[in-house]
């Protein structure tokens, strides 16, 4: 009734002032209409700005209330919890909107549920007049049930962390935690995908992991707390090639084998190539847990290859390697000689060469074009035969003393797999230039061997190892018989060089001072002294170390006749280890001693002085005897050590001998 009432009285008002305006000129009724419309906007905002607003914050989308503002540019808002803005806008042209249909806000704080955001927002003009705006913050957004209810994750280092929250939340950001580093995780819907690249974790290791909701880079909660196991790494295995191998034969595929199983693999993952940096082709294929690199060409011979594999090659359960992998390997070219028995001198007369290449060789082809053995101009005839990677040749009869020979392999010669090496080969050597006799046998039966240099009429003869405990006397003789071999052209056309290292090669043996019948051999000469009963160092008192009789041991024996046989111009017997030269005074045996001591380094004296020298009488003594029965002059060399190698202090006087 009474809005009725209420509507009639706007009804004759409208009617009065509408025939009011027919009175007033076109313009005129334009701005009165004006005046009343703007008059209704402003009444009608006012009513809007004194009805307060009340909303529910929403985490999905912007949380907003209806509420007609006219002119939104000059209204403010009022408040420490949220920042408000206009939507739902009206614009005439490129001017300011002239009014919206709804407020909406966004937090400045982070909301805290059950705590309301508040806000009042008023024209600029009139800032006692405004609208009050409450918005109710409910529960969180959390984590699914199903989601977390596992204690402990098991994922690789370059998975995401993926955590499902029961609804969508634009305002908060959320981060993972670990290993002293903290990233922000993506937001997919209701899924955060936190990245574990970035955290730089080890695999095949243990983390306590933190997901944290922020706001504004603070921390507001910690929504889950779990203990992060990394997957073991993806590891090499084994390969069909070997680290630093050299492949003899032709490759068609690589294969490398996994700890896991792959996925399929890109072939930027994946380098192949030589030292000059050439790429080689190939076609990659997976089976489980084996990768095979299938060549589409044969590799370069003669080539060094790497073969890397980056970081970026992954297992099905997406582990990754810890780092690249790489394999570094040798394609051969083809058979190339590792090693020769050949000797620059004293090559065995009758011995077989033997050459060894680096790879076996093809036991089915023809030799008689590839190898040739020749002194000088002149082939020698030969065996030969292949046993895997040994070449022997075998000369059909012995070699010339002392002669120059030369082999030669041409580079047609051909590996197992049929490869040539393209360059020939060749090594000269010089066979022995001493002759090898059995002067006699020890009383074990050992032959005792004696090496002869030359054919002069003059003899000189080097005598060790007759004291098998003094084992340096062998080494410098039988380094004495590698300087003679060497050096054939120093010994003069009138010398014989007789040198026997092992004079009682039983004792040698054994490294003792007696021989096989407990006999001290230097004292089993007949000089005019001899007598069973003898000294030796210690001194120590044998009863019958000089034998039963003069020359009663076979080694002694066999001594004696080469030195009545060759009467020697100067025997040089070798002992240790009184660092001394002992003449045996006949002939010019001091002259000689005195020479030999000052080239050496070493003390000298004569026979009548050795008691001086020696705190016990030698009797039956071999340099002795050859003055007693030949009066032949001879040398004691008391070497300075019992085993070492004492040539280089004494070449100099040898060389001395050899040019009397």
């Amino acid at each position: 009734m009474g809005s009725t009432k209420y509507t009639r009285a706007i009804v004759v008002a409208v009617k009065k002032l509408s025939g009011r305006l027919k009175r007033l000129p076109l313009y005129q009724q334009f701005l009165v209409v004006s005046a009343v419309v703007f008059m209704v906007v402003i009444a009608g905002s006012v009513v809007s700005l004194m009805t307060p607003r009340n909303a529910v914050l929403s985490y999905r989308e912007p949380t907003c209330v209806s509420s007609f503002v006219p002119f939104p540019a000059f209204f403010s808002a009022n408040s420490e919890d949220v920042d408000v803005f206009s939507e739902r806008t009206i614009i005439f042209g490129n001017r300011s909107p002239v009014f919206a249909r709804s407020l909406c806000v966004e937090p400045k704080r982070a909301p805290l549920p059950g705590e309301p955001l508040k806000a009042t927002v008023s024209l600029r003009a009139l800032p006692l007049l405004g609208q009050r705006i409450k918005i109710d913050v409910p529960d969180y957004p959390s984590p699914l049930p199903l989601a977390y209810e596992k204690a402990v994750i098991e994922l690789s280092v370059r998975d995401d962390l993926i955590v499902a929250l029961n609804d969508e939340d634009k305002i908060f950001d959320y981060t993972i935690r670990a290993n002293g580093s903290n990233h922000i995780c993506n937001k997919d819907d209701i899924l955060l995908r936190c990245n574990l690249e970035r955290l730089s974790l080890q695999q095949a290791s243990e983390y306590p992991v933190v997901v944290d909701r922020i706001f504004k880079d603070e921390t507001v909660e910690t929504i889950a707390q779990k203990t992060l196991v990394t997957l073991d790494p993806l590891e090499v295995t084994s390969s069909s090639i070997a680290e630093g191998k050299t492949v003899f034969e032709e490759i068609q595929a690589i294969t490398i084998d996994f700890n896991k199983e792959l996925q399929e693999p890109d072939k930027t993952q994946i380098l192949l190539a030589d030292s000059d940096g050439t790429l080689a082709d190939f076609a990659l294929s997976i089976t489980d847990k084996q990768l095979t690199l299938q060549l589409n060409e044969p590799l370069a011979r003669k080539m060094d290859y790497s073969l890397i594999i980056t970081t970026d090659m992954l297992a099905k359960d997406n582990a990754s390697l810890q780092q690249r992998w790489e394999l570094n390997f040798t394609i051969s070219g083809g058979p190339e000689v590792a090693s020769s028995n050949i000797q620059p001198s004293g090559f065995p007369r009758q011995s077989a060469i033997t050459v060894v290449f680096d790879q076996q060789l093809d036991d089915r082809q023809s030799l008689e074009e590839i190898v040739r053995v020749s002194l000088g101009e002149s082939a020698v005839a030969t065996f030969i035969t292949i046993d895997g990677a040994v070449l022997r040749i075998t000369p059909q009869g012995n070699l010339p003393l002392c002669g120059q020979f030369m082999v030669k392999i041409s580079g047609e010669i051909a590996s197992q797999y049929g490869v040539i090496n393209e360059v020939d080969w060749q090594e000269s050597g010089r066979t022995t230039c001493k002759t090898t006799s059995i002067i006699g046998n020890s009383v074990s039966g050992r032959p005792i061997y004696a090496h002869t240099f030359g054919s002069g009429p003059n003899t000189v003869l080097y005598v060790g190892g007759m004291h098998g405990s003094e084992y340096s006397s062998v080494i410098v003789l039988e380094e004495w018989l590698k300087e003679l071999d060497a050096n054939p052209q120093r010994i003069p056309s009138d010398k014989k060089l007789i040198v026997i290292p092992q004079s009682c090669p039983d004792c040698v043996v054994v490294r003792s001072r007696l021989n096989a019948n407990r006999v001290d051999l230097n004292r089993n000469f007949p000089t005019n002294d001899w007598q069973s009963e003898v000294y030796i160092p210690g001194p120590t008192h044998l009863p019958e170390g000089g034998g039963n009789r003069a020359l009663s041991e076979p080694e002694a024996k066999a001594l004696a006749d080469v030195v009545r046989r060759e009467r020697p111009m100067l025997t040089l017997t070798y002992h240790a280890v009184a660092d001394i030269v002992i003449s045996n005074d006949a002939g010019r045996s001091i002259e000689w001693g005195r020479e030999y001591a000052r080239l050496s380094g070493y003390g000298f004296s004569t026979t009548n002085d050795i008691e001086n020298v020696f705190n016990y009488t030698a009797t039956g003594a071999f340099e002795d005897w050859i003055h007693d029965e030949l009066a032949l002059p001879a040398l004691l060399v008391e070497l300075g050590t019992m085993a070492s190698n004492e040539i280089n202090r004494n070449r100099s006087a040898l060389w001395y001998t050899v040019n009397l």
